[in-house]
């Protein structure tokens, strides 16, 4: 099972998110790394889990401003060993293309941020991420996305935001559901993850991998024991 740290970028800072409240996330605080700066807490966490991927949500993009492509450039020009899964608040076909088309990254589209879902289907099973938001037990984006995974690519992210920076664990009920509704997909947990015994129960329930940021940034999984 694959671990991927997570960084959430606002304003230019590595930001610690918490059950999507994201007009409260303060300056991330880790053991890791002094720093908030992002170059600096990827490099931190690269040489310490020697990770190949890692998940960036550009909360300025999906708080509808302006977009920090410019740094996840630098991050990239930086670290080209390291695959990007970016959400950006894509919501539509021209601005998927366009991300897209500037190789920098793998894709993820965020079902909270989608009106219409027909566009979908012309996109490749392997040419995005889809990421199945959830908040409060409610599902964010159009109800036939989590009615069938006909639509869906390869990768999903089961990401549960009032999971995240939490002490709740994985949402197992939700990461049940979308193996059900697809048993070819590729499922990843995303919120909640805590310890090495929420991965060996995720790895048990055959989930393909698991997003952190909390557990690695407070030390309860470490390179030892992920």
């Amino acid at each position: 099972m694959k671990l991927i740290p997570v960084i959430d970028l606002m304003a230019g800072q590595v930001v610690h998110a918490r059950r999507g409240e994201r007009e409260n996330y303060q300056p991330i605080r880790s053991i890791l790394c002094p720093s908030t700066a992002p170059e600096a807490i990827l490099q931190a966490i690269v040489e310490r889990f020697k990770c190949d991927t890692v998940y960036i949500a550009d909360l300025d993009a999906i708080r509808f401003r302006r977009p920090q492509i410019k740094l996840i450039e630098q991050l990239k020009t930086r670290f080209p060993a390291v695959a990007i899964w970016l959400d950006a608040g894509i919501g539509d076909y021209p601005s998927y293309r366009s991300l897209s088309q500037q190789k920098l990254a793998s894709v993820v589209i965020g079902s909270e941020g989608l009106t219409q879902t027909d566009w979908l289907s012309n996109l490749g099973k392997d040419a995005w991420i889809l990421s199945l938001d959830l908040k409060q037990g409610e599902f964010l984006g159009p109800s036939q996305l989590l009615a069938s995974g006909t639509l869906w690519p390869r990768r999903v992210l089961a990401m549960n935001l009032a999971h995240v920076g939490s002490d709740l664990g994985p949402d197992f009920g939700l990461l049940e559901t979308l193996q059900r509704l697809n048993p070819d997909a590729s499922i990843y947990a995303a919120g909640g993850v805590r310890n090495r015994d929420d991965l060996s129960e995720l790895k048990r329930r055959g989930i393909a991998g698991a997003l952190v940021a909390t557990a690695l940034h407070s030390g309860r999984i470490t390179p030892a024991n992920h």
